[in-house]
């Protein structure tokens, strides 16, 4: 009986390592010191290497410095007390260069299955599927850019005309002393609201984020429209000169904040929203939180689209976007991305503009 069950794991055994060896995503075990002790074929492929010159060398050595520490730092640690990590992140490799991967984390019990003895980390290439999500997201985005040009250039100047013959309506009825001009005006200033709302529209689906100035003054157009609007605090804890200089970058940065502030006003129930840009070294994080009710499952559900938007705007630019309980309270979004190869963002200051490579946190 023994030597039929030793029999019957080995080819359980056998078919499991078929089974990761032609998977095409990559795997490797670490253990708990964080050192290589296993790696599939596709791994060993990806990385450029052999083998033996995987198997036993330092996690962080392997990956290099181009890859988060998120990978071998409280990623790994959480694994190691038994959590499970699932982010995606841009990445560097020896061949194939940057792409976009999934990253799944998880701890690898012994034999009793008790103890953890280490890490598993499950790598997937994600690159093409999102060069798909994008080729769709450019038509939307050409969409609304049409639907933003005929408000502005269609709708509004309609509008306009409208508003000057109701003017002239207004100038005729007082000139006459007809004693109703006084509602020709009321019409007008009606007229005029319409035609600034029609405009915020027109520049909501066509945010002119094309130059460098212009981030800023859309980041405080928002907040105006936040306290005027819907009376919510608003504030963007960050210098006043700080800019992004990248056209793309600035396009999906405004996006994401202009998803989650329209979160915060359908859902939060909020009275104080902060929007912060904090950097360390290249790595920029922007975080948007808030002092409401924070998420609730319901909440996530109705907000599912925009927020599946948010992730898919951070992904094209690097970066990761995640949705957590503020530490007071309320729900923070954040928004994380790597400036390097970007153009970075830009602080002016001393005669000369500085291209962010090291340097003070924007938020400080």
């Amino acid at each position: 009986v023994n030597l039929f069950e030793r029999r019957k794991a080995d080819q359980e055994l056998s078919l499991y390592r078929r089974i990761v060896a032609h998977t095409k995503d990559q795997m490797v075990f670490a253990d708990s010191s964080m050192v290589v002790r296993a790696a599939n074929e596709e791994f060993i492929r990806a990385f450029n290497l052999r083998k033996e010159d995987a198997v036993g060398r330092p996690l962080a050595e392997l990956f290099g410095s181009g890859w988060s520490d998120e990978v071998f730092g409280v990623s790994f640690q959480s694994c190691l007390s038994g959590g499970e990590i699932f982010f995606e992140q841009l990445c560097e490799y020896p061949v194939p260069g940057l792409r976009y991967m999934e990253i799944s984390m998880y701890p690898f019990r012994g034999a009793r299955g008790r103890e953890v003895e280490g890490v598993i980390i499950n790598l997937r290439d994600i690159t093409e599927r999102l060069k798909v999500e994008g080729t769709v997201l450019a038509a939307a985005q050409r969409e609304r850019q049409r639907i933003g040009m005929d408000l502005h250039d269609g709708v509004s100047h309609h509008l306009l005309g409208v508003a000057i013959r109701c003017r002239l309506l207004y100038a005729r009825l007082k000139e006459r002393s007809i004693g109703e001009e006084e509602e020709a005006l009321a019409v007008e200033n009606g007229i005029n609201r319409a035609i600034q709302e029609v405009r915020t529209l027109a520049r909501g689906l066509l945010p002119l984020v094309g130059e460098k100035e212009n981030f800023r003054a859309l980041l405080e157009e928002m907040v105006r429209e936040m306290k005027e609007r819907y009376s919510i605090d608003c504030v963007i804890a960050a210098p006043r000169s700080f800019q992004i200089d990248d056209a793309a970058v600035s396009t999906q940065l405004y996006y994401i904040i202009s998803e989650a502030l329209a979160n915060v006003v359908k859902h939060a129930g909020a009275r104080r929203v902060v929007i912060t840009f904090h950097r360390r070294g290249d790595l920029l994080a922007l975080e948007v939180s808030d002092d409401g009710a924070g998420m609730s499952a319901e909440t996530r559900e109705s907000a599912g689209l925009g927020l599946s938007l948010m992730k898919h705007r951070a992904r094209l630019i690097g970066g990761t976007l995640s949705v957590r309980k503020g530490r007071g309270g309320g729900t923070e979004v954040a928004c994380k991305f790597r400036l390097k190869g970007r153009g970075g963002y830009e602080q002016k200051g001393g005669g000369k503009n500085k291209r962010a490579q090291g340097g003070q946190d924007p938020g400080g």
